[in-house]
């Protein structure tokens, strides 16, 4: 052992080595590749050296000290000498790659330098001289022209003669007393005149380029083209032409030529007679039958540029047209027509796309394949119908959608409570506990076992606890050596102060420590509590947006015309329009938000695909019946966090927005999902997620959605969790507002939207601010929650007046006369029965109300914005909860004490045709009374959700032509 110890002496480090050479760590790397270092050895997973090895490289390497300094330079000082004698190098890498490539035989290296013998300078020159024919054959500095004389003399650009030299077509010269100027000499004149193309008997007043001479043409009304000028040159019908810097011109004198061979070919009409006035109108008339380059842009939602290259093969019917200043070109409305029904602009590529295809790199996403994969299927044929333009594949979505089926690729993404058991049990297993911490171990697995099961976390969540337990398993095996209850405190304390253990694993290793000892009465004098602050000095758990940018945000997503076409073509913008929606109106935890919001239902509506929306759009009563499916497959939405449930919004502002966006999102999705098992496919919002195997989403955005802020730079600074506490900051103070001074009503309601627990939790995310209007008054209806009908206007009525100032007796009646003014009679002597029972009930709730204490009106109303006061119907609230004052009802659609929220039109119509049947249908008198008493108030319901919503809304329930029909046709039956 020890002899082995000994020779292990012999050896050291790599970087030791190359310290005692002068080398970097890499150089010996590099010698130990090509075989220079051969006495090696791994010793601990580390390479080391045999100190033998030090002389050896030495030699074998010219790594000895420079012993005679004075016959050698470095190689700067080579580049000064080789500079003063004339010749014209760029720099010591020159010199370098000669050394390299062993034209420079006498060279030594010493500490990362390389010096080079004086007599190699010798052999430099000689190269310089017979490779770039560099000879100086004049030092007479008048025997050349500077670039400024050859650019004068040429006629040319210094710029050109730049490039001339590059292309080796012009030889330059440089002189020690002129540093920095390049030379030229003048006996070469011709020979450059040559290289490049001049021709002296060019004269630019004489002589016509093709675009000059196509501008004549063109004032004798012949419209052509470049390529037809150098068509007939090559066929040599106008041979009179030079060739100047290889640019075709020609003699004026060619002119007439031109016009009688293209009169001959009849391309254009001899103008010696007069046209009329009328008929050089009409032939300088615009044609209908095209559009400008900037007008086919727009219509194609794409950049001019990028259709300007598309002109030659997409638009074969554009033709070039004279215009101020030069051409423009006019594109044929027939090629814009077929081309829209076989391509787009797809805006995330920026390229041409194929409609109703995928690209390799949308279908390389889609299914996780490589493009490797991809093409190697198609070349099989596996993957069928793949066409190539412009030297990109794209494969039809129905194809793509067979093979993907094909395959019957399905990737597990459940990660659960047992999954996570399992792995911790197969890991215990393959790392038992040592002899003196097998309580620990035990006692620890099942604190674990607890909190996994105990866990509510999505699956990408728990799958990241579950990898947190483990290490903080292994990091106490290695670490402690005694049951840990009976570990002193300044080993635990050591423990927490190791920085290879991250902040979380310290936290969970706390609260641990307190359980194992309470599980073995251990009362320890000193009490352990872990906190830790976020690492950037700029993040604030109070921070908010500013009501200005917030409010950007709120008008930013009401733009649907700005937002639909990227919407469309790009399924990540979509998602995150609809996402910042939900934000705005809702206080929904980001992760609940992409994993509970449900699919839309499309049959109610006319959009079937994403092409639909180039030239249409959802109507009012469209985007109200996707918000209604909302209401009602969100009923039961849990939070996942705290296992409470959700309550969803839409602001009334915010609807038409919202649908949109989840309509294009939900086509996004049928257009990728039932290929593989992941939630980016199968769920709305799916391109928050990421990962196969385990799955996990980005709740603030990956980079391709914050493209939604484009064209609002300010709102890129996108934060979920920064907008969720601006929107309950924002609803509290709006409440506030509305209420006066309340805070514990606006407080309740705001823990109520984000299905908090406890007001204190809700309390944390509301960043306070003083009375002084540092947060201004929101106008962005964030209260408005969908409750209506005349009790709630008057709830409402009563929490915004001053008792001591209120409204009049007089006013206060006129009020109450409006918000019971809710129909115009069809038949007023059938409904005044009806209508002053109605009255008589309405003023008795109305005076409960008017004369209930605030205080207890205040507590009546947080438990109604709170959904603390259900009706039998689910929606809609009871004032008089649990004490209901008609038992002897089924429904409450009758009942003076029921406040209606928007969703119980739905339930209402559905009562309305029930009720119409069984008047139709029904022999007897008692239960036509009844029915007629029921179907009346549905009436009345249904009227002032008009008055509190618009007739478009209600529309969207139960479109008011119906509505006329069913009492048109019940009216005989109607008996009061």
């Amino acid at each position: 052992m020890s002899t082995e110890n000994n020779s292990e002496l012999q050896y050291i480090t790599v970087p030791e080595f190359s310290k005692s050479l002068g080398i970097h760590e890499a150089t010996a790397y590099r010698y130990i590749k090509r075989g220079i270092i051969s006495n090696i050895k791994n010793i601990k997973g580390h390479i080391h050296i045999h100190i033998d090895e030090i002389e050896k490289t030495k030699e074998k390497a010219n790594l000895n000290p420079v012993d005679d300094r004075n016959c050698y330079l470095t190689t700067y000082e080579v580049f000064e000498v080789l500079k003063k004698d004339g010749l014209y190098i760029r720099g010591i890498s020159w010199i370098q790659k000669k050394v390299s490539s062993g034209l420079i035989k006498k060279y030594m290296k010493f500490k990362n330098k390389l010096y080079i013998h004086k007599e190699e300078i010798k052999t430099l020159k000689h190269y310089y001289f017979e490779h770039y024919n560099a000879n100086i054959p004049s030092r007479k500095i008048e025997d050349y022209y500077t670039i400024n004389e050859l650019s004068l003399e040429l006629g040319i650009s210094k710029k050109q003669i730049h490039n001339y030299i590059y292309e080796n077509k012009i030889n330059a010269f440089k002189f020690l007393h002129a540093k920095g100027s390049i030379f030229f000499l003048k006996s070469h004149l011709s020979l450059i005149k040559e290289k490049i193309g001049y021709i002296d008997k060019y004269n630019p007043k004489e002589y016509l380029s093709i675009q000059e001479l196509i501008s004549r043409l063109e004032k004798h009304k012949i419209h052509v083209n470049d390529s037809s000028i150098r068509y007939l040159i090559y066929t040599k019908r106008i041979p009179n032409y030079v060739m100047h810097l290889n640019k075709y011109y020609f003699h004026k004198n060619e002119l007439s030529q031109f016009l009688n061979y293209f009169a001959k070919k009849g391309d254009y009409e001899h103008n010696t007679h007069t046209e009329t006035p009328e008929q050089e109108q009409k032939q300088n008339k615009p044609t209908t039958n095209f559009l400008t380059v900037k007008q086919a842009s727009e219509k194609l939602q794409a950049p001019p540029i990028w259709l300007r290259g598309l002109l030659k093969d997409y638009f074969p019917n554009s033709k070039k047209v004279p215009a101020a200043g030069g051409y423009h070109w006019l594109v044929s409305k027939t090629d814009i027509d077929n081309f829209q029904k076989e391509y787009y602009y797809n805006h995330k590529t920026r390229m041409l796309h194929l409609i109703d295809h995928y690209d390799l790199n949308t279908l390389r996403s889609i299914s996780g394949f490589t493009f490797d994969k991809l093409r190697l299927d198609i070349k099989k044929g596996l993957l069928t119908g793949a066409i190539k333009i412009n030297n990109r594949l794209f494969i039809p979505i129905q194809n793509a959608n067979r093979y993907l089926e094909s395959l019957q690729y399905v990737l597990d993404t459940v990660y659960d409570t047992h999954k996570a058991l399992e792995d911790l049990l197969k890991h215990y297993n393959n790392h038992p506990p040592p002899t003196d911490l097998i309580k620990t171990s035990s006692i620890y697995k099942k604190w674990v076992d607890i909190k996994i099961n105990s866990s509510n976390a999505r699956p990408s969540s728990l799958r990241g606890y579950t990898l947190k337990f483990i290490n903080l398993y292994d990091k106490m095996l290695s670490y402690f050596h005694e049951e840990i209850w009976t570990t002193s405190n300044t080993k635990i304390e050591l423990f927490l102060s190791n920085k290879t253990l991250s902040n979380e694993l310290k936290k969970i290793f706390v609260q641990f420590l307190s359980y194992c000892e309470n599980q073995n009465g251990i009362n320890r004098e000193k009490k352990y509590l872990y906190y830790y602050t976020k690492k950037d000095p700029a993040y604030s758990e109070k921070n908010i947006y500013s009501f200005e940018v917030y409010h950007q945000y709120y008008t930013h997503v009401q733009n649907i015309e700005m937002h639909i076409t990227n919407a469309t073509t790009c399924r990540y913008y979509a998602n995150m329009w609809a996402y910042t929606i939900i934000l705005l109106t809702n206080n929904w935890r980001g992760t609940d938000i992409v994993h509970e919001f449900p699919s839309i239902e499309l049959d109610s509506i006319r959009a079937d695909k994403l092409s639909w929306f180039k030239t249409n759009k959802l109507t009012m009563e469209e985007s109200q019946s996707i918000i209604n499916q909302l209401y009602i497959k969100l009923r039961n939405a849990v939070a996942n966090k705290v296992s409470v449930l959700y309550n969803f919004y839409v602001s009334p502002n915010l609807i038409e927005s919202l649908a949109h966006s989840l309509v294009i999102s939900e086509l996004h999705k049928r257009n990728i999902q039932n290929y593989i098992a992941l939630p980016e496919n199968s769920l709305i919002l799916g391109t928050f997620f990421f990962g196969k195997k385990i799955v996990s989403t980005r709740v603030s955005g990956m980079d391709q959605h914050l493209n939604f802020f484009n064209p609002s730079p300010q709102l890129k600074d996108f934060d979920r969790l920064t907008m969720n506490r601006s929107t309950m900051t924002y609803l509290f103070y709006s409440i506030l507002e509305e209420d006066g001074e309340d805070a514990d009503l606006a407080l309740e309601i705001t823990k109520n939207t984000r299905s908090h627990k406890n007001s204190d939790t809700t309390a944390i995310y509301i960043q306070a601010k003083n009375k002084d209007g540092s947060i201004n008054r929101v106008s962005v209806n964030l209260l408005n929650r969908g409750m209506f009908g005349w009790l709630y206007n008057y709830i409402l009525l009563r929490l915004k007046e001053d008792i001591q100032n209120g409204q009049t007796i007089e006013e206060r009646t006129d009020t109450i006369k409006e918000l019971r003014n809710s129909i115009s009679p069809m038949e007023l002597e059938k409904w005044a029965i009806f209508l002053q029972t109605i009255h008589t009930n309405k003023n008795r709730v109305l005076d409960e109300i008017k004369y209930l204490p605030m205080e207890e009106l205040k507590t009546l109303a947080i438990k109604l914005f709170t959904n603390q006061m259900p009706s039998k119907e689910k929606t809609g609230q009871c004032l008089v909860y649990p004490n209901c004052k008609r038992k002897n009802l089924k429904t409450c659609y009758s009942c003076e004490y029921f406040i209606p929220e928007k969703m119980v039109l739905i339930e209402s119509i559905s009562e309305l045709k029930r009720l119409t049947s069984s008047l139709e249908s029904t022999k007897y008198d008692a239960i036509r009374k009844r029915d007629s008493f029921f179907l009346l108030n549905i009436i009345l319901l249904i009227d002032e959700a008009i008055k509190g919503f618009g007739i478009d809304v209600v529309n969207s329930f139960l479109p008011l032509k119906e509505k006329t029909q069913i009492l048109e046709k019940v009216k005989q039956h109607l008996l009061l």
